[in-house]
């Protein structure tokens, strides 16, 4: 099978840049200019690439004699293992990386490429980002969150690593939404081993896996935040459920201040290790993440009341003690689990779900139920009242991109999100 020739170009671009390097968000790789075609980096000398910030070794690359030959070898490859590579030009390029710098030349792909593009089949997508060791609140509330987005017709973006990002996938197939997951491995190399099951999942349900780099190529500590900038690109904002001080979700924080995406980030419990990095975050500017359906206002989408709901009851305890509390004034989700005596996880599941089906309505970020149920719900039982509570920080206001230097710094660049 012929390789088309606009492909060969952007292959030989890949591989001039390489894959072993490291991109910063404020420093764009000269070869992966947005404006510029393969035909006009090659032809541009290497005084004024050097100018741009080209190295030597990308340009021993460039320029070297064989590097045409590799390209047609690489993408034969690609074709004899049943592997689809598109680059910047194609029809299918994700449209969140288009005219993005440092954006990938190419990609590999394997699942529905209608996904991506600006194909009607597309839907918004979130990406979702986190540590590789939750604790049982994170997993929690991951879990409260995307199942109410999931309701949404909210798809997740993530990167399939161990912790928060395999979770998400998960739930993601769970609630029937859409979920992509960027690797920083070749697509025939599933990082790591014990996702390979979920990666297959995925592809079964209607995903698709992405990369950019290539068959064969193995995962090691720069290609995962090199990742995190595709895996930010290609979603309406970021969602930081949990994240250390130090952790790899702080390097894509610095990605989506650098391409102007919003960021999210889950309060956690004050003296939780896991939640230092979501706080700095929230102090330099973050959207609170303080409920499912807040989150998805700031994103300018509506619930679809009647996708999705068929499965909750109006019976279930948490959700019956979450309107008898609101039979008064409209209360913050924090006093509302506090005075319930459950998780704030627990109860801000309970209040999305709600919200979705018309019970309740946010004001300002209080809760204040509504004097009539939606048509065809039940009335509710009366509530059991177990239970611990948990606290959360105040919505913080901040929205601007303050951060983007110490969220830089923080995240380590060889560590996995």
């Amino acid at each position: 099978m012929e390789i088309d020739p606009a492909l060969l170009g952007w292959l030989r671009i890949a591989l001039a840049v390489g894959f072993a390097g490291r991109l910063h968000p404020e420093r764009p790789h000269p070869f992966l200019d947005p404006g510029k075609t393969p035909a006009e980096i090659l032809e541009t000398s290497d005084l004024e690439l050097r100018r741009e910030g080209a190295g030597e070794a990308s340009l021993r690359r460039l320029r070297d004699p064989d590097l045409a030959r590799a390209a047609a070898g690489l993408g034969e490859r690609s074709l004899r293992m049943g592997l689809r590579c598109i680059h910047r030009d194609a029809p299918e390029w994700p449209g969140g990386l288009r005219d993005l710098p440092d954006a990938p030349a190419v990609l590999w792909v394997r699942g529905d490429l209608r996904l991506l593009g600006d194909a009607p089949e597309s839907v918004p997508l979130l990406s979702v980002v986190g540590t590789r060791y939750p604790s049982p609140y994170g997993t929690e509330a991951v879990r409260a969150f995307l199942e109410v987005f999931g309701m949404a017709g909210l798809g997740v973006v993530s990167g399939l690593a161990r912790g928060i990002d395999g979770l998400a996938h998960r739930i993601a197939i769970e609630t029937g939404a859409t979920t992509l997951a960027v690797l920083g491995n070749g697509l025939d190399r599933i990082y790591p081993p014990e996702n390979r099951a979920l990666a297959e999942r995925i592809l079964a349900r209607g995903g698709l896996l992405l990369s950019e780099y290539p068959p064969g190529y193995r995962a090691h500590p720069g290609t995962f935040p090199r990742r995190n900038r595709i895996l930010v690109a290609l979603g309406r904002g970021l969602f930081v459920v949990e994240a250390g001080r130090r952790s790899g979700s702080l390097h894509s924080a610095a990605w989506a201040l650098a391409y102007d995406r919003p960021i999210w980030a889950l309060p956690g419990p004050w003296k939780a290790p896991t939640s230092e990095g979501c706080h700095q975050l929230l102090r330099d500017g973050a959207r609170l993440a303080d409920t499912p359906d807040g989150l998805l206002r700031d994103l300018g989408l509506a619930f679809d009341l009647g996708r999705g709901t068929g499965d909750l009851r109006v019976d279930d305890p948490v959700e019956a003690a979450v309107l008898q509390a609101l039979t008064g004034s409209p209360q913050p989700p924090e006093a509302l689990a506090t005075r319930l005596g459950r998780s704030l996880a627990e109860t801000l599941c309970a209040v999305g779900r709600l919200a979705a089906r018309g019970f309740v309505t946010d004001e300002g970020g209080c809760y204040r139920r509504l004097a009539v149920p939606p048509p065809g719900e039940k009335p509710v039982n009366e509530p059991s009242r177990p239970g611990n509570s948990m606290s959360s920080p105040r919505r913080n206001s901040g929205g601007g991109p303050s951060g983007r230097k110490r969220a830089a710094e923080a995240g380590s660049p060889g560590t996995e999100p």
